[in-house]
């Protein structure tokens, strides 16, 4: 879990930089997140970054202003007016994943929009969902301060996420800081896991279209 730990401490340092700038990404994701020849990762595709007084005004019919959707916040998806917490919600779902490996958190079932799915998702507890993971099995010590990192950043209610500044000071990048590091540890993005989400998206698209 300490490269999780490094992962999001160097996500969470790049998110706090862009904000301080008034800026936020909207677009966190595996495939947007590289690392660097240092073995630091970098944001990139800034195509859908959003200064803080256009997120304070968005609108269902701004379709500029949209990530993707398996990681967006619910606040983003449904068109309502966003800020910097949308980022907070995408890291939480990125770090997940980095334990889940092979899948996404969110995943939609046949006539389900993406707001039943966060919901019935998020209706389990954390243990429920990875608490079955090798990488939660193995580091067992930091397995309750990461579900409640992650509790506080993928939660429905925007007012009760921490941002990004406030998750650098948290519980488990704490506990991890002093264990050994191994970057090539850390989940690499797979374009093929993205491409079977676009697919089953489309057939469940397809599904409703024919009710």
């Amino acid at each position: 879990m300490s490269e999780i730990a490094s992962f999001a401490s160097n996500i969470f340092a790049g998110l706090e930089y862009i904000h301080l700038r008034d800026m936020i990404h909207t677009d966190v994701k595996f495939g947007n997140i590289i690392i660097a020849d240092n073995d630091t990762l970098k944001l990139i595709d800034f195509d859908r970054a959003t200064p803080f007084v256009e997120a304070a005004q968005n609108s269902i019919s701004n379709s500029r202003v949209r990530g993707t959707l398996e990681y967006e916040a619910p606040e983003l998806s449904a068109g309502k007016n966003f800020d910097l917490k949308v980022d907070s919600w995408s890291v939480g779902v990125v770090l997940a994943e980095c334990v889940l490996q092979t899948d996404y958190l969110f995943k939609r079932k046949s006539g389900e929009n993406q707001n039943d799915s966060y919901r019935r998702t998020l209706d389990s507890s954390w243990q429920e969902i990875l608490g079955e993971c090798s990488l939660i099995k193995q580091d067992a010590k930091v397995k309750d301060s990461f579900f409640l990192l992650l509790q506080s950043l993928i939660v429905l209610d925007p007012s009760a996420r921490l941002t990004s500044k406030d998750a650098r000071t948290s519980d488990f990048l704490s506990k991890c800081t002093h264990l050994p590091i191994d970057p090539t540890k850390v989940t690499k993005y797979d374009p093929a896991v993205e491409k079977k989400f676009v697919i089953n998206s489309q057939k469940i698209f397809d599904e409703e279209l024919t009710q």
